[in-house]
């Protein structure tokens, strides 16, 4: 299987593609597949916390989503993470406010995939106006470390397909706590959803424009029974 820059150690990757447009709930969708079919512990359920980040309450694990077009995709790891699809449309505004934000003089879909990723890591996907600077660079690297102001620095990377980019992003020296705590609601899966597996049939791409593998990266099948360190 040909190696994948945007796959980061620890950090569990799946993608599935449905032929058509994905609707709401497809991200959930995929972390009900984790929950149901690649545990991440002997009993794990998937909760929402106050941020708007998923995390199994059980074990600690991080979980985070995204779906653009025909695309969904899915990302958990022992460290926040965050996940971006982006099929490529025009996004004015969006290039707008990266310009501005990001300090950029050529705003391209992989920044804006990238601060996504980094800002659901973080916690802040909710809103952007708050963010006054993130310095990113014009030629941004396919495998980073930036820093988010109040947050500390995250490993970023990114890749690009058949109009398609996505970014993962993981948290280094987080201080939340391992383990989701009780006053945690809003439970996005439980063990009694049952989801299909990811079509093996359909082929996931690989950075050079070719298609090798299945959809679902052998590195999602990993298990454990406590959190990656």
């Amino acid at each position: 299987m040909q190696a994948r820059p945007w796959i980061l150690d620890d950090t569990d990757v799946v993608l599935e593609h449905r032929g058509s447009h994905t609707g709401e709930g497809s991200g959930r969708r995929v972390l009900r597949h984790w929950a149901d079919h690649v545990r991440c512990c002997d009993a794990p359920q998937i909760v929402t916390i106050a941020d708007g980040r998923s995390r199994c309450h059980t074990c600690g694990t991080w979980y985070s989503a995204s779906h653009s077009g025909p695309w969904t995709a899915g990302a958990r790891s022992a460290r926040p993470v965050g996940i971006d699809i982006q099929v490529r449309r025009d996004r004015p505004a969006a290039m707008r406010w990266l310009a501005q934000t990001c300090s950029l003089t050529r705003p391209t879909l992989a920044h804006w995939v990238a601060t996504e990723a980094v800002l659901k890591a973080a916690g802040q996907a909710h809103g952007l106006s708050w963010l006054t600077s993130f310095p990113l660079p014009d030629d941004l690297p396919q495998s980073s470390t930036v820093v988010l102001p109040g947050t500390g620095p995250a490993t970023v990377v990114w890749g690009t397909w058949e109009n398609t980019y996505l970014a993962v992003a993981v948290i280094h020296n987080s201080t939340t706590s391992p383990v989701v705590n009780d006053s945690t609601t809003g439970a996005v899966a439980n063990n009694s959803t049952t989801v299909a597996a990811v079509d093996d049939r359909t082929t996931s791409p690989a950075l050079n424009g070719t298609s090798t593998g299945p959809v679902v990266d052998d590195r999602t099948f990993r298990q454990s029974q406590s959190p990656r360190g």
